[in-house]
């Protein structure tokens, strides 16, 4: 139940966990490229398990943290549909945010489950049966690129960047068939053809950071003139509507002086029906004026 004072209370500590995991994520590749590096030119003894315990530990704490997050949602969406939760008007908890909450945590989850899978046949097959066959422990990643795909092509903007998205998918798809055919069948390819898909997705990658600022400025350029002209079109019609009052003032005003001496001067003669209703052929009438 979210009390009165919810909106003074200071932002959770809670949401600093995705930056932790983000820092987590990029110190655990920079130390397994450097493992790597030293276990392939250095200490040949250097056991493989050790070379990828950073990333285990990484994917071991996102995948506890989805977890406690799944459960979370689950009990906080029994106690909505079943018992009701009593929401500020101004919080921001809508049946929407429950909705994308799920998607993040279901999506999520399942995303660092096959990571997870993919990394356990990797390291079961570096350290204990190295004639694993490549395709075993990369078609998780296969897999998630595929997933990555259908949601490019079924969903649309705000749901998903598709572009981005069919990008990380023929990345992941392209790249794990080119080193399952490298490392399983074609032993004489060229490391550089192998890793062709991911050069591509660099490029394409650069090409995507260079355009999008330039659309934005542009799209922010023609907002900024619809939203120029919009002011003009509103302070035209304000000015309008303005000089419309003041001229209708002015007639009312010429008219109510008018009317007002026209009413003066028929008290003064003291004819009751002249100053009741302007009649001035009465007042000729009646007072010899004509």
């Amino acid at each position: 139940m979210i009390s009165e004072g919810s909106k003074d209370r200071q932002p959770s500590r809670l949401l600093s966990v995705p930056h932790v995991l983000v820092h987590c994520v990029g110190l655990a590749v920079a130390s397994t490229l450097v493992l790597a590096s030293l276990k392939l030119d250095l200490y040949k003894d250097l056991s493989w398990w050790m070379v990828l315990l950073p990333p285990a530990i990484a994917l071991c704490l996102t995948f506890l943290v989805f977890t406690v997050a799944v459960f979370t949602w689950v009990y906080v969406a029994y106690i909505f549909f079943t018992q009701g939760i009593e929401v500020d008007v101004e919080s921001d908890f809508r049946l929407d945010v429950l909705f994308r909450a799920a998607k993040i945590c279901f999506l999520g989850h399942g995303y660092v489950s096959l990571l997870m899978f993919s990394f356990g046949l990797l390291l079961w097959k570096l350290h204990t049966w190295p004639a694993l066959p490549l395709a075993y422990p990369l078609s998780p990643l296969i897999v998630l690129g595929m997933v990555y795909m259908i949601f490019a092509i079924v969903f649309t903007q705000p749901e998903v960047d598709p572009p981005s998205y069919f990008l990380v998918g023929i990345s992941l798809v392209s790249q794990s068939i080119m080193l399952v055919i490298k490392l399983d069948y074609a032993y004489d390819l060229p490391w550089a053809a192998t890793f062709a898909p991911s050069w591509l997705t660099y490029v394409l990658l650069l090409i995507y950071c260079v355009l999008s600022p330039l659309q934005a400025l542009r799209e922010a350029k023609v907002r900024g003139r619809v939203a120029l002209q919009a002011a003009a079109t509103i302070r035209l019609m304000v000015e309008l509507r303005v000089a419309a009052l003041a001229a209708a003032q002015s007639r009312f005003t010429r008219s109510f002086a008018k009317s007002l001496a026209s009413s003066v001067g028929f008290s003064a003669l003291g004819c009751p029906r002249c100053c009741l209703h302007f009649d001035w052929m009465c007042c000729t009438r009646s007072h010899g004026l004509v």
